[in-house]
Protein backbone atom coordinates (compact mmCIF):
# COMPACT_ATOMS: atom_id res chain seq x y z
CA UNK A 1 0.00 0.00 0.00
CA UNK A 2 2.79 2.30 -0.30
CA UNK A 3 2.86 5.33 -2.89
CA UNK A 4 4.39 2.79 -6.09
CA UNK A 5 1.98 -0.09 -5.11
CA UNK A 6 5.27 -2.38 -4.81
CA UNK A 7 4.42 -6.16 -3.76
CA UNK A 8 7.56 -7.87 -1.94
CA UNK A 9 7.87 -11.91 -1.05
CA UNK A 10 8.59 -11.40 2.47
CA UNK A 11 9.06 -8.83 5.49
CA UNK A 12 11.15 -8.52 8.43
CA UNK A 13 10.63 -6.84 11.87
CA UNK A 14 12.59 -6.69 14.96
CA UNK A 15 11.20 -4.67 17.96
CA UNK A 16 8.16 -3.97 16.70
CA UNK A 17 8.94 -2.42 13.57
CA UNK A 18 9.35 -3.35 9.83
CA UNK A 19 13.72 -3.49 8.95
CA UNK A 20 13.15 -5.18 6.25
CA UNK A 21 11.10 -6.03 3.01
CA UNK A 22 12.01 -7.71 -0.63
CA UNK A 23 12.48 -11.36 -2.11
CA UNK A 24 12.11 -14.30 0.59
CA UNK A 25 15.83 -14.96 -0.77
CA UNK A 26 16.64 -11.45 0.92
CA UNK A 27 14.77 -11.68 4.01
CA UNK A 28 16.50 -15.23 4.79
CA UNK A 29 19.67 -13.75 5.22
CA UNK A 30 18.13 -12.22 8.56
CA UNK A 31 16.75 -15.29 10.53
CA UNK A 32 18.62 -15.80 13.27
CA UNK A 33 18.67 -18.60 16.15
CA UNK A 34 15.84 -16.24 17.63
CA UNK A 35 13.99 -15.02 14.76
CA UNK A 36 10.08 -16.11 14.67
CA UNK A 37 9.37 -17.45 11.04
CA UNK A 38 6.22 -18.05 9.80
CA UNK A 39 5.90 -19.95 6.50
CA UNK A 40 2.74 -18.13 4.63
CA UNK A 41 2.94 -20.68 1.89
CA UNK A 42 1.68 -17.55 -0.82
CA UNK A 43 -0.79 -15.76 0.90
CA UNK A 44 -1.56 -11.96 0.96
CA UNK A 45 -0.26 -10.11 3.33
CA UNK A 46 -1.72 -6.17 4.17
CA UNK A 47 -0.72 -3.24 6.07
CA UNK A 48 -3.03 -3.91 9.47
CA UNK A 49 -6.27 -2.55 8.76
CA UNK A 50 -7.31 0.67 10.48
CA UNK A 51 -11.27 1.59 11.39
CA UNK A 52 -11.60 5.55 11.05
CA UNK A 53 -14.34 6.22 13.28
CA UNK A 54 -15.72 3.51 15.53
CA UNK A 55 -16.49 3.20 19.24
CA UNK A 56 -14.44 0.62 20.14
CA UNK A 57 -14.97 0.57 23.90
CA UNK A 58 -18.25 1.25 24.07
CA UNK A 59 -19.19 -1.95 21.41
CA UNK A 60 -17.01 -4.18 24.33
CA UNK A 61 -18.95 -2.32 27.57
CA UNK A 62 -22.45 -3.01 25.75
CA UNK A 63 -21.75 -6.57 25.01
CA UNK A 64 -21.20 -7.21 28.22
CA UNK A 65 -24.02 -4.86 29.69
CA UNK A 66 -26.31 -4.65 27.21
CA UNK A 67 -29.16 -6.57 25.00
CA UNK A 68 -28.32 -6.99 21.74
CA UNK A 69 -31.60 -7.21 19.66
CA UNK A 70 -29.80 -6.42 16.23
CA UNK A 71 -30.86 -8.44 12.99
CA UNK A 72 -31.37 -10.92 12.09
CA UNK A 73 -32.07 -12.32 15.89
CA UNK A 74 -34.71 -11.14 17.17
CA UNK A 75 -36.98 -11.30 14.34
CA UNK A 76 -40.01 -9.93 15.90
CA UNK A 77 -41.23 -7.58 18.32
CA UNK A 78 -43.02 -10.34 20.52
CA UNK A 79 -39.11 -12.04 20.38
CA UNK A 80 -37.72 -8.43 21.41
CA UNK A 81 -39.88 -8.64 24.82
CA UNK A 82 -39.42 -12.10 25.28
CA UNK A 83 -35.88 -11.22 25.77
CA UNK A 84 -36.50 -8.04 27.41
CA UNK A 85 -38.77 -10.06 30.15
CA UNK A 86 -35.84 -12.83 30.71
CA UNK A 87 -33.32 -9.98 30.96
CA UNK A 88 -35.64 -8.03 33.85
CA UNK A 89 -36.26 -12.08 35.56
CA UNK A 90 -32.32 -11.51 36.43
CA UNK A 91 -32.52 -8.15 37.53
CA UNK A 92 -32.70 -6.34 40.75
CA UNK A 93 -35.48 -4.57 41.38
CA UNK A 94 -35.04 -0.39 39.64
CA UNK A 95 -31.93 -1.89 37.80
CA UNK A 96 -32.03 -0.27 34.61
CA UNK A 97 -32.67 -2.68 31.31
CA UNK A 98 -30.58 -1.25 28.02
CA UNK A 99 -30.91 -3.06 24.71
CA UNK A 100 -30.02 -1.86 21.40
CA UNK A 101 -30.08 -2.36 18.05
CA UNK A 102 -33.33 -3.05 16.48
CA UNK A 103 -35.14 -1.77 13.09
CA UNK A 104 -38.67 -1.25 12.41
CA UNK A 105 -37.81 -2.26 8.63
CA UNK A 106 -36.35 -5.81 10.04
CA UNK A 107 -38.95 -6.75 12.51
CA UNK A 108 -41.75 -8.83 11.45
CA UNK A 109 -44.44 -6.66 12.35
CA UNK A 110 -42.78 -4.02 10.44
CA UNK A 111 -43.48 -1.69 12.78
CA UNK A 112 -42.02 0.44 15.98
CA UNK A 113 -41.25 -0.51 19.03
CA UNK A 114 -43.57 1.53 21.35
CA UNK A 115 -43.60 2.28 25.14
CA UNK A 116 -46.81 0.61 25.25
CA UNK A 117 -45.12 -2.95 24.22
CA UNK A 118 -42.63 -2.11 27.16
CA UNK A 119 -45.11 -1.09 30.48
CA UNK A 120 -46.85 -4.29 30.91
CA UNK A 121 -43.26 -6.44 31.31
CA UNK A 122 -41.95 -4.06 34.89
CA UNK A 123 -43.35 -1.38 36.67
CA UNK A 124 -39.81 -1.65 38.60
CA UNK A 125 -37.50 -1.77 36.31
CA UNK A 126 -37.26 1.36 33.59
CA UNK A 127 -35.92 0.03 30.30
CA UNK A 128 -34.30 1.57 27.15
CA UNK A 129 -33.60 0.03 23.92
CA UNK A 130 -31.62 2.64 21.37
CA UNK A 131 -32.51 2.28 18.10
CA UNK A 132 -29.85 1.04 15.26
CA UNK A 133 -29.20 4.45 14.25
CA UNK A 134 -27.98 5.41 17.22
CA UNK A 135 -30.22 8.22 16.91
CA UNK A 136 -33.30 7.50 18.40
CA UNK A 137 -34.71 4.88 21.28
CA UNK A 138 -38.30 3.79 23.31
CA UNK A 139 -38.87 4.07 26.32
CA UNK A 140 -40.77 2.87 29.33
CA UNK A 141 -42.92 4.93 31.49
CA UNK A 142 -40.64 4.51 34.24
CA UNK A 143 -37.77 5.09 32.07
CA UNK A 144 -39.48 8.52 30.87
CA UNK A 145 -40.66 9.61 34.34
CA UNK A 146 -37.16 8.96 35.82
CA UNK A 147 -35.87 11.23 32.91
CA UNK A 148 -38.72 13.99 33.76
CA UNK A 149 -40.33 13.39 30.56
CA UNK A 150 -44.34 13.07 31.53
CA UNK A 151 -46.01 15.16 28.06
CA UNK A 152 -47.29 11.86 26.58
CA UNK A 153 -48.06 14.40 23.16
CA UNK A 154 -44.35 14.41 22.88
CA UNK A 155 -44.23 11.70 20.35
CA UNK A 156 -47.50 10.63 18.88
CA UNK A 157 -45.70 7.31 17.73
CA UNK A 158 -45.48 5.71 20.91
CA UNK A 159 -42.47 7.65 22.47
CA UNK A 160 -39.88 6.92 19.82
CA UNK A 161 -37.67 9.31 21.15
CA UNK A 162 -36.14 11.39 18.51
CA UNK A 163 -33.20 13.77 18.66
CA UNK A 164 -35.30 16.55 16.73
CA UNK A 165 -36.62 18.04 19.86
CA UNK A 166 -33.18 19.87 19.99
CA UNK A 167 -33.03 20.92 16.68
CA UNK A 168 -37.17 22.35 15.90
CA UNK A 169 -36.99 24.56 19.25
CA UNK A 170 -32.96 25.24 18.77
CA UNK A 171 -33.32 26.30 22.18
CA UNK A 172 -33.50 23.39 24.54
CA UNK A 173 -30.18 22.48 26.28
CA UNK A 174 -30.41 18.95 25.83
CA UNK A 175 -33.00 16.49 23.58
CA UNK A 176 -35.67 14.41 24.80
CA UNK A 177 -32.96 11.32 24.17
CA UNK A 178 -30.27 13.34 26.29
CA UNK A 179 -32.52 13.32 28.77
CA UNK A 180 -32.87 9.75 28.83
CA UNK A 181 -29.92 8.32 28.16
CA UNK A 182 -28.50 10.65 31.07
CA UNK A 183 -30.61 8.69 33.74
CA UNK A 184 -28.79 5.11 32.70
CA UNK A 185 -25.51 5.10 35.40
CA UNK A 186 -22.60 5.30 33.78
CA UNK A 187 -19.86 2.84 32.94
CA UNK A 188 -17.36 2.96 35.49
CA UNK A 189 -13.47 2.33 34.61
CA UNK A 190 -12.86 -1.22 35.33
CA UNK A 191 -16.80 -2.07 33.22
CA UNK A 192 -14.62 0.36 30.09
CA UNK A 193 -11.68 -1.63 30.67
CA UNK A 194 -13.38 -5.12 30.35
CA UNK A 195 -15.38 -3.68 27.35
CA UNK A 196 -12.02 -2.18 25.71
CA UNK A 197 -10.48 -6.09 26.33
CA UNK A 198 -13.31 -8.07 25.27
CA UNK A 199 -13.81 -5.97 21.74
CA UNK A 200 -10.13 -5.35 20.67
CA UNK A 201 -9.91 -9.65 20.55
CA UNK A 202 -13.36 -9.49 18.44
CA UNK A 203 -11.27 -6.63 15.99
CA UNK A 204 -8.23 -8.39 16.26
CA UNK A 205 -9.55 -11.58 14.60
CA UNK A 206 -10.66 -9.26 11.58
CA UNK A 207 -7.75 -7.72 11.01
CA UNK A 208 -7.81 -4.47 12.73
CA UNK A 209 -4.61 -3.26 14.14
CA UNK A 210 -6.27 0.68 14.66
CA UNK A 211 -8.94 2.52 15.63
CA UNK A 212 -10.17 6.01 15.76
CA UNK A 213 -12.44 6.12 19.29
CA UNK A 214 -14.57 8.34 18.99
CA UNK A 215 -16.05 7.91 22.70
CA UNK A 216 -14.97 10.64 25.08
CA UNK A 217 -17.48 12.56 27.16
CA UNK A 218 -17.80 13.74 30.42
CA UNK A 219 -15.76 15.42 33.22
CA UNK A 220 -14.98 12.18 34.51
CA UNK A 221 -13.33 11.21 31.14
CA UNK A 222 -13.27 7.97 32.41
CA UNK A 223 -13.08 6.02 29.39
CA UNK A 224 -9.81 7.83 28.56
CA UNK A 225 -8.49 6.67 32.26
CA UNK A 226 -9.54 3.01 31.24
CA UNK A 227 -7.72 3.40 27.75
CA UNK A 228 -4.74 4.69 30.00
CA UNK A 229 -4.87 1.86 32.37
CA UNK A 230 -4.78 -0.47 29.88
CA UNK A 231 -1.62 0.62 28.08
CA UNK A 232 0.37 0.89 31.41
CA UNK A 233 -0.41 -2.66 32.07
CA UNK A 234 0.21 -3.60 28.49
CA UNK A 235 -2.99 -4.83 27.95
CA UNK A 236 -3.97 -2.25 25.06
CA UNK A 237 -3.37 -4.25 22.11
CA UNK A 238 -5.41 -2.05 19.02
CA UNK A 239 -3.67 1.17 18.38
CA UNK A 240 -6.31 3.48 19.74
CA UNK A 241 -7.01 7.58 18.18
CA UNK A 242 -9.12 9.03 20.55
CA UNK A 243 -12.18 11.79 20.15
CA UNK A 244 -13.82 14.44 22.85
CA UNK A 245 -17.53 14.04 22.22
CA UNK A 246 -18.12 18.22 22.38
CA UNK A 247 -21.64 19.94 22.93
CA UNK A 248 -20.46 23.13 24.99
CA UNK A 249 -17.20 25.17 24.87
CA UNK A 250 -15.77 23.97 28.25
CA UNK A 251 -16.19 20.72 26.29
CA UNK A 252 -13.84 21.96 24.09
CA UNK A 253 -11.63 23.04 27.02
CA UNK A 254 -11.38 19.58 28.46
CA UNK A 255 -10.48 18.15 25.18
CA UNK A 256 -7.68 20.55 24.35
CA UNK A 257 -6.40 19.38 28.20
CA UNK A 258 -6.53 15.55 27.15
CA UNK A 259 -4.60 16.02 23.93
CA UNK A 260 -2.12 17.67 25.59
CA UNK A 261 -1.63 15.11 28.16
CA UNK A 262 -1.57 12.70 25.58
CA UNK A 263 1.39 13.91 24.15
CA UNK A 264 2.93 11.32 26.95
CA UNK A 265 1.43 7.99 25.82
CA UNK A 266 2.79 5.89 23.38
CA UNK A 267 2.40 4.71 20.03
CA UNK A 268 -0.59 2.63 21.12
CA UNK A 269 -3.05 5.79 22.64
CA UNK A 270 -3.28 9.05 21.76
CA UNK A 271 -6.66 12.11 21.66
CA UNK A 272 -6.58 14.23 18.58
CA UNK A 273 -9.33 16.21 18.50
CA UNK A 274 -13.13 16.77 19.05
CA UNK A 275 -16.47 15.12 17.43
CA UNK A 276 -19.47 17.02 17.46
CA UNK A 277 -22.95 16.43 15.98
CA UNK A 278 -24.36 18.78 13.59
CA UNK A 279 -27.10 16.79 12.34
CA UNK A 280 -29.27 13.41 12.82
CA UNK A 281 -29.23 10.15 11.07
CA UNK A 282 -30.48 9.00 6.93
CA UNK A 283 -31.45 5.65 8.46
CA UNK A 284 -34.31 7.69 10.11
CA UNK A 285 -34.48 10.93 8.44
CA UNK A 286 -33.36 13.16 10.43
CA UNK A 287 -30.28 14.20 8.66
CA UNK A 288 -30.27 17.51 7.14
CA UNK A 289 -30.83 18.01 3.63
CA UNK A 290 -31.70 20.63 1.02
CA UNK A 291 -34.55 18.48 -0.53
CA UNK A 292 -36.96 16.42 1.11
CA UNK A 293 -36.91 12.65 2.28
CA UNK A 294 -38.06 9.75 0.69
CA UNK A 295 -39.98 7.10 1.74
CA UNK A 296 -40.55 3.99 0.49
CA UNK A 297 -38.20 4.63 -2.70
CA UNK A 298 -40.70 7.10 -4.79
CA UNK A 299 -42.94 8.82 -2.13
CA UNK A 300 -41.54 11.91 -0.41
CA UNK A 301 -41.58 12.47 2.87
CA UNK A 302 -43.67 15.24 2.72
CA UNK A 303 -42.19 18.73 4.75
CA UNK A 304 -38.94 16.54 6.50
CA UNK A 305 -35.79 17.95 5.08
CA UNK A 306 -34.23 16.71 8.59
CA UNK A 307 -32.83 19.39 10.82
CA UNK A 308 -29.66 20.59 12.69
CA UNK A 309 -29.35 18.83 16.51
CA UNK A 310 -27.19 22.00 17.74
CA UNK A 311 -27.76 26.03 17.91
CA UNK A 312 -25.80 26.70 14.59
CA UNK A 313 -24.31 30.24 16.73
CA UNK A 314 -22.47 27.50 19.14
CA UNK A 315 -21.90 24.71 17.24
CA UNK A 316 -19.66 27.91 14.84
CA UNK A 317 -18.46 28.82 17.81
CA UNK A 318 -17.28 25.32 19.39
CA UNK A 319 -15.42 24.94 15.69
CA UNK A 320 -13.71 28.15 15.71
CA UNK A 321 -12.49 27.56 19.14
CA UNK A 322 -11.44 23.82 18.96
CA UNK A 323 -9.86 24.81 15.64
CA UNK A 324 -7.72 27.48 17.52
CA UNK A 325 -6.71 25.44 19.66
CA UNK A 326 -4.90 22.91 17.36
CA UNK A 327 -7.48 20.13 17.62
CA UNK A 328 -9.22 18.40 14.97
CA UNK A 329 -12.69 18.50 14.54
CA UNK A 330 -14.72 16.14 13.46
CA UNK A 331 -17.91 16.75 12.02
CA UNK A 332 -20.87 14.11 12.08
CA UNK A 333 -22.45 15.84 8.99
CA UNK A 334 -24.69 12.97 7.31
CA UNK A 335 -27.04 15.37 4.74
CA UNK A 336 -26.00 17.50 2.25
CA UNK A 337 -27.23 20.92 3.77
CA UNK A 338 -25.30 19.84 6.85
CA UNK A 339 -22.33 19.04 5.21
CA UNK A 340 -22.31 22.59 3.32
CA UNK A 341 -22.82 24.35 6.94
CA UNK A 342 -20.15 22.30 8.45
CA UNK A 343 -17.52 23.69 5.41
CA UNK A 344 -18.43 27.23 5.91
CA UNK A 345 -17.83 26.90 10.01
CA UNK A 346 -14.48 25.58 9.20
CA UNK A 347 -13.93 27.88 6.25
CA UNK A 348 -14.62 30.64 8.42
CA UNK A 349 -12.24 29.34 11.26
CA UNK A 350 -9.55 29.33 8.84
CA UNK A 351 -9.75 32.58 7.70
CA UNK A 352 -9.26 33.83 11.08
CA UNK A 353 -6.96 31.34 12.47
CA UNK A 354 -5.08 30.05 9.35
CA UNK A 355 -3.33 26.53 10.10
CA UNK A 356 -1.65 24.32 7.63
CA UNK A 357 -2.29 20.06 7.98
CA UNK A 358 -5.55 20.53 10.36
CA UNK A 359 -7.27 17.70 8.75
CA UNK A 360 -10.66 18.30 9.98
CA UNK A 361 -12.88 16.07 9.01
CA UNK A 362 -16.58 14.95 7.69
CA UNK A 363 -18.19 12.12 9.53
CA UNK A 364 -20.58 10.30 7.73
CA UNK A 365 -20.96 12.83 4.57
CA UNK A 366 -23.36 10.51 2.79
CA UNK A 367 -25.29 12.69 0.04
CA UNK A 368 -22.63 15.33 -0.40
CA UNK A 369 -22.69 18.20 -3.49
CA UNK A 370 -20.56 18.26 -6.29
CA UNK A 371 -19.47 21.64 -4.98
CA UNK A 372 -18.93 20.42 -1.54
CA UNK A 373 -16.33 17.99 -2.85
CA UNK A 374 -14.48 20.85 -4.52
CA UNK A 375 -14.70 22.41 -1.25
CA UNK A 376 -13.39 19.69 0.81
CA UNK A 377 -10.23 19.53 -1.03
CA UNK A 378 -9.86 22.99 -1.10
CA UNK A 379 -10.07 23.32 2.15
CA UNK A 380 -7.74 19.83 3.71
CA UNK A 381 -10.62 18.07 4.77
CA UNK A 382 -10.61 14.56 5.53
CA UNK A 383 -13.79 12.45 4.83
CA UNK A 384 -14.24 9.22 7.49
CA UNK A 385 -17.49 7.68 6.15
CA UNK A 386 -18.74 4.03 6.53
CA UNK A 387 -18.92 1.81 2.58
CA UNK A 388 -20.45 -0.54 5.13
CA UNK A 389 -24.17 1.16 5.20
CA UNK A 390 -24.67 0.61 1.68
CA UNK A 391 -24.56 -3.21 2.65
CA UNK A 392 -25.94 -3.53 5.96
CA UNK A 393 -29.11 -0.74 5.98
CA UNK A 394 -28.56 -0.14 2.21
CA UNK A 395 -32.45 -0.87 1.71
CA UNK A 396 -33.84 1.49 3.89
CA UNK A 397 -31.02 4.05 2.67
CA UNK A 398 -32.36 3.75 -1.10
CA UNK A 399 -35.63 4.01 0.41
CA UNK A 400 -34.88 7.10 2.12
CA UNK A 401 -33.02 8.75 -0.33
CA UNK A 402 -34.88 7.80 -3.19
CA UNK A 403 -33.70 7.07 -7.28
CA UNK A 404 -32.11 10.36 -7.65
CA UNK A 405 -29.83 10.71 -4.57
CA UNK A 406 -29.21 6.87 -4.12
CA UNK A 407 -26.48 7.28 -7.40
CA UNK A 408 -24.67 9.74 -5.33
CA UNK A 409 -24.52 8.43 -1.90
CA UNK A 410 -21.22 7.84 -0.11
CA UNK A 411 -19.12 8.26 -3.32
CA UNK A 412 -16.05 7.11 -2.68
CA UNK A 413 -14.72 7.34 -6.12
CA UNK A 414 -15.88 10.73 -6.70
CA UNK A 415 -14.04 11.34 -3.49
CA UNK A 416 -10.91 10.01 -4.45
CA UNK A 417 -10.77 11.43 -8.07
CA UNK A 418 -11.46 15.01 -5.93
CA UNK A 419 -7.94 13.96 -4.54
CA UNK A 420 -9.69 14.04 -0.60
CA UNK A 421 -8.50 11.69 2.03
CA UNK A 422 -11.26 9.30 2.66
CA UNK A 423 -10.68 6.52 6.05
CA UNK A 424 -13.08 4.10 6.27
CA UNK A 425 -14.69 2.42 9.04
CA UNK A 426 -18.01 0.55 10.45
CA UNK A 427 -19.21 3.21 13.13
CA UNK A 428 -19.55 0.16 15.25
CA UNK A 429 -21.14 -0.93 17.83
CA UNK A 430 -24.29 0.47 15.76
CA UNK A 431 -22.87 -1.69 12.97
CA UNK A 432 -20.84 -4.88 12.44
CA UNK A 433 -17.13 -3.74 12.72
CA UNK A 434 -15.47 -6.84 10.04
CA UNK A 435 -13.92 -4.69 7.38
CA UNK A 436 -14.36 -7.12 5.28
CA UNK A 437 -18.17 -5.84 4.43
CA UNK A 438 -16.98 -2.33 4.00
CA UNK A 439 -14.08 -3.51 1.34
CA UNK A 440 -17.41 -5.84 -0.12
CA UNK A 441 -19.70 -2.64 -0.30
CA UNK A 442 -17.13 -0.03 -1.81
CA UNK A 443 -16.68 -2.56 -4.35
CA UNK A 444 -20.30 -3.55 -5.11
CA UNK A 445 -22.53 -1.15 -3.75
CA UNK A 446 -24.94 -3.52 -3.33
CA UNK A 447 -27.57 -3.74 -0.27
CA UNK A 448 -28.37 -6.86 1.82
CA UNK A 449 -31.95 -7.79 0.84
CA UNK A 450 -32.26 -6.08 -2.62
CA UNK A 451 -35.48 -4.66 -2.43
CA UNK A 452 -35.36 -1.90 -4.76
CA UNK A 453 -32.81 -4.25 -7.11
CA UNK A 454 -29.74 -5.17 -7.15
CA UNK A 455 -28.10 -1.92 -7.91
CA UNK A 456 -30.05 1.21 -6.76
CA UNK A 457 -27.13 3.14 -5.75
CA UNK A 458 -25.38 2.46 -9.13
CA UNK A 459 -22.02 1.50 -10.12
CA UNK A 460 -20.75 4.99 -10.58
CA UNK A 461 -19.04 5.07 -7.71
CA UNK A 462 -17.51 1.34 -7.45
CA UNK A 463 -13.86 1.51 -6.80
CA UNK A 464 -11.33 -1.88 -6.78
CA UNK A 465 -10.20 -3.77 -4.04
CA UNK A 466 -7.12 -2.06 -3.75
CA UNK A 467 -8.87 1.29 -3.69
CA UNK A 468 -10.65 -0.18 -1.07
CA UNK A 469 -8.26 -1.60 1.09
CA UNK A 470 -6.26 2.00 0.13
CA UNK A 471 -9.70 3.22 2.53
CA UNK A 472 -8.54 1.18 5.48
CA UNK A 473 -4.86 1.02 5.61
CA UNK A 474 -2.91 4.19 3.85
CA UNK A 475 -5.40 6.47 3.99
CA UNK A 476 -6.75 6.20 7.09
CA UNK A 477 -3.83 6.15 8.68
CA UNK A 478 -3.65 9.86 7.70
CA UNK A 479 -6.68 11.05 9.46
CA UNK A 480 -5.38 9.61 12.26
CA UNK A 481 -2.26 11.12 11.81
CA UNK A 482 -0.27 7.98 12.00
CA UNK A 483 0.59 7.91 8.36
CA UNK A 484 4.03 7.97 9.54
CA UNK A 485 3.86 4.69 11.43
CA UNK A 486 1.05 2.94 10.65
CA UNK A 487 -1.01 1.77 7.00
CA UNK A 488 1.69 0.64 4.68
CA UNK A 489 4.24 -1.91 4.58
CA UNK A 490 7.58 0.20 4.45
CA UNK A 491 10.93 0.49 6.27
CA UNK A 492 10.45 2.01 10.10
CA UNK A 493 7.05 1.96 10.57
CA UNK A 494 5.34 -0.65 13.11
CA UNK A 495 5.13 -4.41 11.94
CA UNK A 496 1.19 -3.96 12.09
CA UNK A 497 0.37 -6.52 9.51
CA UNK A 498 -2.70 -8.72 8.11
CA UNK A 499 -2.83 -12.49 6.44
CA UNK A 500 -5.62 -13.23 4.38
CA UNK A 501 -6.49 -16.78 4.25
CA UNK A 502 -8.01 -15.64 0.65
CA UNK A 503 -6.32 -13.19 -1.99
CA UNK A 504 -8.78 -10.34 -1.47
CA UNK A 505 -7.26 -9.46 -5.43
CA UNK A 506 -8.77 -12.85 -7.02
CA UNK A 507 -11.71 -13.85 -5.11
CA UNK A 508 -15.15 -12.87 -7.28
CA UNK A 509 -16.69 -9.57 -6.34
CA UNK A 510 -19.23 -11.39 -4.25
CA UNK A 511 -17.53 -13.41 -2.31
CA UNK A 512 -15.60 -10.41 -0.98
CA UNK A 513 -17.80 -10.12 2.35
CA UNK A 514 -16.68 -13.51 2.77
CA UNK A 515 -13.18 -12.91 3.65
CA UNK A 516 -11.68 -14.01 6.24
CA UNK A 517 -8.56 -13.20 8.33
CA UNK A 518 -5.69 -15.85 9.12
CA UNK A 519 -3.26 -13.90 11.37
CA UNK A 520 -3.02 -10.24 12.90
CA UNK A 521 -0.01 -9.02 13.99
CA UNK A 522 0.65 -5.58 15.61
CA UNK A 523 3.73 -4.14 16.61
CA UNK A 524 5.66 -7.54 15.73
CA UNK A 525 3.87 -9.49 17.53
CA UNK A 526 0.94 -11.98 16.65
CA UNK A 527 -1.96 -10.71 18.16
CA UNK A 528 -5.19 -12.75 16.55
CA UNK A 529 -4.30 -16.43 14.58
CA UNK A 530 -7.17 -18.78 12.92
CA UNK A 531 -6.47 -22.07 12.50
CA UNK A 532 -5.60 -21.40 8.71
CA UNK A 533 -1.80 -21.24 9.75
CA UNK A 534 -1.77 -23.79 12.78
CA UNK A 535 1.25 -25.90 11.03
CA UNK A 536 3.31 -23.00 10.20
CA UNK A 537 6.53 -22.81 12.48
Amino acid sequence: MDSKDQVFEAIAAHRGKIVAVGSTEKISELIGNETHVVHLRGKTVTPGLIDAHSHLALAGVNKLTSLDLAHPEPRSITEVLGRISERISQANRGEWIVGGGWDEAMLEEKRPITRWDLDPLSRENPVILVHASGHSLVANTLALKLAGVEDPTLDTRGFIVIDKNRGMTGLLKESVMDLVLSRIPPFNVKQLEDGIKIAQEDWLRDGITANKDPGLYGDSSSMVRAYRSLLSKGELKIRSCLLYKVDTLEDVQRAAQLAADATSFSDMLRVVGIKIFLDGASRIRTAWMYDEWNLGYFQTDVGNRGHPVIDLSLFRKIVQEAHRRGLQVCIHAVGDQAVDVALDSIDAALAKYPRQDHRHSMIHCIVPTSQALARMKTLGIVVETQSSFIYFFGDILAGNLGPRRCPRAIPLKSYMKAGITVGNSADADFYPHPPKFGIYAACTRKPMKRLYGDEPFGTDECITVHEALRTYTSMAAKCLFWEDSIGTVELGKHADLVVWSEDPYAVAPEKLKDLKVALTIVGGRISAQSGALSNNS
